[in-house]
């Protein structure tokens, strides 16, 4: 798993980039969230500390579908939840 932070998000498009603590990028979309799950794209923040599974993908690395876990204790809402 790499740990990293939220540094941009495009709401109105469903997508957002992670940089890891060595500096890559990488892409990720709201459809890796489990509609089931309590956490949501909507309740994500840029800076909000999460963990992942990267993975090449066709136009450089992404976190992998399914994998981010936000850590806890990073943001207003206090979410701690493996998304999966």
């Amino acid at each position: 798993m790499t740990i990293g932070k939220i540094t941009k998000l495009i709401k109105d498009r469903g997508f957002g980039f992670i940089t890891d603590d060595f500096g890559t990028l990488y892409f990720f979309h709201y459809s890796a969230i489990n509609p089931k799950s309590s956490i949501k794209f909507d309740n994500l923040i840029e800076g909000m500390e999460v963990e992942f599974t990267g993975e090449p993908g066709d136009k450089g690395p992404r976190a992998k579908p399914r994998t981010l876990l936000v850590k806890n204790g990073n943001n207003s809402n206090n979410l701690s939840e493996k998304i999966v």
